[in-house]
């Protein structure tokens, strides 16, 4: 009877997604499908219901509410967790920790367990590289694959923004101060206080995978996007603009993958920035951006957006025109691209779309 309530319950999430699809925010592009694939439980009834999994298969993480874990690409359920307090999570690995964490366990994607982490602080885990967070907020260290610290940064100011690419870690502080280092050996690549705003803050920062851009949002009354380029040891603005409203909050700022373009919200929805022309794109969205992914082999970009009581994914062609967007209410969600599909969380649920033209 369980298993049979189970499929029940999966099965209704199913058709109910669907329906949200087909009576999307905006109505989807005659020339775009959304085809749902399955749907999932992330909250099994027994462990029979969890997948068996090779030590080589490619699992896609999530983290909704307090669970976290990994699916299979087929639609099963490797492994999920409870967590009463704080986690992190990546593509290979996972750990759950405490307001005081110190000791840290670490786990795999296929829940073999990787070590400890020594440090005290809050462990995060990026794509690219992994870190804590050190107690106070003013400072963070990157950690070795054998999770022992490679190097550390000692801030003045509580950290505001915090994000890492493929080669640079970049930093904002509460004092103004925006600063880069080499993420291979800690050193700086430059430290700046972008000024231009009565009130000094970082509320969002990155820099794209090759380190030739890097971005911030900055400044409260007078709010302004900057645009640097890092050259033969040289930073220079190379762009710059100032924001209608004021931002009050954490702000999402990203590059594309191929780093042509800059993402940023602003209080009118999104900009897309052209890194090589220059030319800003203001994309009019209603509720505050959480999420920026890529499906580059579509030249489409999906944007995952949090109201009050609903969530609302849009899908950009081109990088700037919205062709599209469907939305659901649910206490949490969030969106992983993983090949042509796209995975959208909500609940206690993970539903696998594939995006046709």
């Amino acid at each position: 009877m369980k298993k049979k309530s189970s499929f029940l319950k999966v099965f209704l999430i199913s058709i109910a997604l669907i329906l949200y699809i087909l009576t999307a925010a905006k109505p989807i592009d005659r020339g775009l499908s959304i085809i749902p694939h399955w749907t999932v439980s992330i909250t099994p009834t027994s462990t029979t219901e969890l997948a068996s999994v090779s030590d080589d298969e490619d699992l896609i993480p999530f983290k909704l509410g307090q669970r976290l874990g990994y699916i299979t690409q087929d639609g099963r359920l490797a492994y999920t967790h409870t967590f009463p307090s704080l986690a992190s999570i990546n593509s290979h690995q996972w750990a759950m920790y405490g307001p005081q964490a110190a000791d840290t366990p670490v786990h795999s994607a296929h829940n073999s367990d990787l070590g400890t982490i020594a440090l005290e602080g809050y462990p995060y885990f990026t794509e690219h590289y992994n870190f804590v967070l050190l107690p106070g907020g003013l400072s963070f260290a990157k950690l070795t694959d054998s999770g022992s610290e490679a190097w550390r940064y000692e801030g003045i100011a509580p950290i505001t923004s915090f994000t890492s690419s493929a080669t640079c870690v970049t930093a904002g502080y509460a004092d103004g101060r925006l600063v880069r280092f080499n993420a291979a050996d800690g050193t700086q690549d430059f430290a700046v206080y972008p000024q231009g705003s009565n009130y000094q803050i970082i509320l969002g920062a990155a820099s794209s995978d090759s380190g030739l851009y890097t971005a911030c949002v900055s400044g409260i009354d007078e709010q302004r996007v900057v645009l640097y380029q890092f050259q033969n040891g040289q930073n220079t603005i190379i762009w710059h603009q100032y924001l209608k409203g004021n931002l009050r909050e954490p702000t999402l700022v990203q590059f594309s993958e191929d780093e042509k373009y800059l993402y940023f919200a602003e209080s009118t929805g999104l900009a897309v920035t052209d890194t090589v022309t220059l030319q800003t794109t203001h994309i009019p969205l209603h509720d505050k951006i959480i999420q920026i992914c890529e499906l580059p082999e579509q030249n489409l970009t999906v944007v995952l957006e949090k109201g009050r009581k609903t969530w609302t994914v849009d899908i950009l062609e081109d990088s700037v025109n919205l062709l599209g967007s469907f939305s659901f209410e649910s206490e949490n969600a969030s969106i992983h691209v993983k090949g042509n599909a796209l995975y959208v969380g909500r609940g206690d649920t993970i539903t696998k779309l594939e995006i046709e033209r």
